[in-house]
C-alpha cells in the first residue's frame, strides 16, 4: 500500500556525540543559572565527558547501535509507561481548528456536528485501512514516519505494575487480519458501543450515525436505560490504583471483562458533553479534564463534542503524538471546507422519526459493580474534581499582526514564538527562564520527539537588550537576528537527531544500571533533571491552526502550547494553583503585552 510503502527507506536515528550533547546542556543552563552553580555543573560535565561518560556512551552504542531507533531500547519509559501519574496530567488537549472559521459555537448543533466528526474520522480510518493515504512530508520536504497511524485507531493503554502496556488491534487490509469496526460513545457517564463499519469496510451513512447518537441521548435522557456510576472516571486515577481496580472489575464477572475489551478495542471514543461554554478560552481545560465520568483516558483518540457544537480532542501521548492528530484534524478541516453545502441545517431536518427508530443500534455497556469498586469510583471522581480544580489554564490570542509579517521578513515563526515567551517571562520575573520545547523526530524511522532547550546566550542577550532603555534600535535589531539565527540552528540540529535531552536521559539510565556510583552530573543537587524546564512548551507544527494544551512538567513551572499561523498567534498557558509564584492568567497577560510591544519592532526589521 501507498501509506507505509517507504517506511523501510526512512533513515536511522543517529546517536548524538557525547561532547556535543554536554555542550548543549551547558549552553541551556549558563544564562539561567547562578555563576557559582554553573561552575560546579561545568566541572561535573567535564568529569563525566572524560570519565564515566565514555563508558556509558560505549554501552549505549554497543547495545543499540544496530537498532534503527535507539531511543526505544535505551529508554524503556520513553512512552511514559512507567509513570504512575494520573492520565489527564500526561495527556495532550487539542482545540479543533474548525472553531475559528467553519464551526463557531452554535446552539443545538452537538449531535449533527458529532455525527460529522465520526463520519470524517472514519473516512481517514479507511484511508489508513486501505493504505491509500500518501506519505506526509514535513515543512522541509522530508517524508515523516507514518508508523503512528497504526496506533491512532483501536489502540489503548492498559494499566499495570510496575508499568503500563499498550496494544493496538487496528490492521490494514494488506495485514490480512480483521480490525475492530465499532466506536464507543459516552453520554452522561453511560457508555455505548456503536458498529460504524460493515464487514466490507464500508462506513455507515452520516444519517445513520446521527440516528444512533439521537437514540443514545433519547434513551439516557428519557430514563430508558439503567444508569451506571461513571466507570470512565477510573481511568483518571493513579495508575497503580486503576490497575488494581481494573483487575477487580474483570474478576467480578465475564461481562465486565468483555465490556473493557469492547472499549479498549474501539476505533475511538466520542464523548457528548453537557457543557455549553460561551467562553472558548475555557476549552483547553475541558480538553484535558471536563467531566471525568464522560472520559476514557486510556484510548489513543478521544473526541469531545459540547452542547454548542465545539470540538476538542484528547490524545494519550504514550500511544500517539499530537502531531499525528494534527494531520487527522487538518484532513477533517479540509473536508468540512469542501462540503460546506453538505453540512447545513437540512442535515438535521432530514432525519425523520422513522429513520431514527429504524437505524438505532447503540448498545449500552453495563458493568457489574461490586461495593469495593463503587467506592473506588467515588474516590476517583472526588480526586478528579480536585485535580481539575488545581490547574489554571489561560489563553492569549493575538491577531493584530499583518498577513505575512514574518514570512516577508524571513523570520522563523517558531523562533519568534519562543522569543516572545522568553521576553514575557523576563518582563514578569526579571530573570531568564529555562524553557524546553517538544520538537519532532518524525523524519526518522519510528521517530517521536526530542525536547529542545530554547534558552541560549543569544536569546538571553536579546531579552536583556529589549528591556534596556539605553539600548538603541540598531543593537536591538542585531541582537534579534542573532537570537533568531541561533534558535533556527538549534531547531535544525534537534530535528536532525542531534539534540541532547533523549541522549542524556539514556546515559543517565545506563549510569544508574551499570555504574557502582551515580556520576555527579546526574545527581539532583547538580542538575534537577526531573524538573529541568521551568516552562515546558509544545506546538503541533508550522502553520497548524489546532492549538494544544499541555500541563507543566515541573511542580513550579508552566505548561505552554502555542501556534503562529499568518495573522493569528495563540498561547495556551497552564500552571498549578498551589504554586504561588506562577499564574497562568498573569503570564498569558504578559504574553499579550509582549506581542503588542513587539509589533512595531517587527515591522521595523
Amino acid at each position: 500500500g501507498l501509506t507505509f510503502a517507504k517506511q523501510g527507506s526512512l533513515p536511522k536515528l543517529p546517536i548524538p556525540d557525547l561532547g556535543n550533547s554536554l555542550k548543549q546542556v551547558l549552553m541551556s543552563l549558563e544564562s539561567c543559572t547562578r555563576p557559582a552553580e554553573f561552575k560546579q555543573i561545568k566541572i561535573a560535565a567535564e568529569e563525566f565527558e572524560n570519565g564515566e561518560g565514555k563508558v556509558c556512551q560505549k554501552i549505549l552504542v554497543e547495545s543499540t547501535g544496530s537498532n534503527k531507533q535507539w531511543i526505544k531500547s535505551a529508554l524503556p519509559n520513553y512512552g511514559r509507561l512507567y509513570s504512575r501519574h494520573e492520565a489527564p496530567i500526561l495527556s495532550t488537549g487539542i482545540v479543533a481548528p474548525f472553531i475559528f472559521d467553519l464551526w463557531p459555537p452554535k446552539k443545538d448543533s452537538q449531535l449533527d456536528r458529532a455525527a460529522m466528526v465520526i463520519d470524517l474520522a472514519l473516512e481517514f480510518w479507511l484511508l489508513i485501512r486501505k493504505e491509500t493515504l500518501r506519505p506526509v512530508m514535513d515543512p522541509k520536504g522530508h517524508q515523516i514516519c507514518m508508523n503512528q497511524f497504526r496506533k491512532l485507531f483501536s489502540a489503548a493503554r492498559i494499566p499495570g505494575k510496575p508499568c503500563d502496556a499498550t496494544f493496538t488491534l487496528f490492521h490494514t487490509v494488506s495485514d490480512q487480519e480483521d480490525t475492530p469496526r465499532h466506536i464507543v460513545v459516552i453520554y452522561r457517564g453511560q457508555i455505548f458501543t456503536v458498529v460504524v463499519v460493515d464487514s466490507h469496510d464500508v462506513p455507515i451513512r452520516l444519517l445513520s450515525i446521527q440516528a444512533n447518537l439521537e437514540h443514545i441521548v433519547y434513551s439516557v435522557d428519557g430514563g430508558f436505560v439503567e444508569m451506571g456510576p461513571g466507570v470512565g472516571s477510573l481511568t483518571s486515577m493513579n495508575r497503580d490504583d486503576w490497575s488494581c481496580t481494573r483487575v477487580k472489575l474483570m474478576q467480578t464477572d465475564e461481562n465486565n471483562r468483555e465490556c473493557l475489551m469492547v472499549i479498549e478495542e474501539a476505533i475511538f471514543v466520542l464523548s457528548l458533553d453537557a457543557v455549553v461554554s460561551h467562553n472558548t478560552d475555557l476549552l483547553p481545560h475541558e480538553a484535558i479534564f471536563g467531566d471525568g465520568c464522560n472520559r476514557w483516558y486510556d484510548k489513543s483518540l478521544n473526541f469531545y463534542v459540547y452542547k454548542n457544537g465545539v470540538v476538542t480532542i484528547n490524545a494519550n501521548t504514550s500511544l500517539v503524538d499530537g502531531s499525528m492528530l494534527a494531520i487527522l484534524l487538518h484532513y477533517m478541516h479540509l473536508r468540512i471546507l469542501e462540503d460546506t453545502e453538505k453540512w447545513d441545517d437540512d442535515v438535521v431536518q432530514s432525519l425523520s422519526k422513522t429513520a431514527i427508530a429504524s437505524s438505532a443500534s447503540g448498545i449500552q455497556l453495563q458493568f457489574t459493580i461490586e461495593p469495593e469498586v463503587l467506592e473506588s469510583i467515588e474516590v476517583a471522581q472526588m480526586h478528579f474534581s480536585n485535580l481539575a480544580a488545581s490547574v489554571e489554564i489561560a489563553t492569549c490570542k493575538f491577531e493584530e499582526y499583518e498577513a505575512n509579517a514574518f514570512s516577508s521578513r524571513e523570520i522563523n515563526t517558531d523562533a519568534f514564538a519562543h522569543m516572545v515567551i522568553h521576553l514575557a517571562f523576563f518582563t514578569m520575573y526579571f530573570r531568564i527562564a529555562s524553557i524546553g520545547s517538544r520538537v519532532s523526530l518524525k523524519r526518522f524511522y519510528h521517530g517521536r520527539h526530542e525536547i529542545m532547550s530554547t534558552t541560549t546566550n543569544e536569546m538571553a542577550q536579546w531579552v536583556r537588550i529589549m528591556r534596556d532603555p539605553k539600548a538603541d534600535a540598531v543593537i536591538k535589531k542585531e541582537s534579534f537576528w542573532k537570537a533568531e539565527k541561533r534558535h533556527r540552528e538549534l531547531l535544525k540540529d534537534n530535528c536532525s537527531g542531534q539534540g541532547c535531552h533523549n541522549h542524556m536521559a539514556a546515559l543517565r539510565v545506563i549510569a544508574q544500571d551499570n555504574l557502582a556510583e551515580t556520576p555527579r552530573l546526574f545527581q539532583d543537587d547538580c542538575i534537577p533533571w526531573g524538573e529541568r524546564f521551568e516552562i515546558y512548551s509544545a506546538s503541533l507544527g508550522v502553520g497548524c491552526t489546532s492549538y494544544v494544551a499541555v500541563l507543566p512538567n515541573s511542580t513550579k513551572g508552566y505548561g505552554l502550547g502555542y501556534f503562529v499561523a499568518n495573522t493569528k498567534i495563540i498561547y495556551c498557558v497552564s500552571s498549578w494553583k498551589e504554586e504561588s509564584s506562577k499564574s497562568a492568567k498573569l503570564f498569558a497577560f504578559s504574553l499579550y503585552n509582549t506581542l503588542s510591544f513587539l509589533k512595531e519592532f517587527i515591522y521595523s526589521l
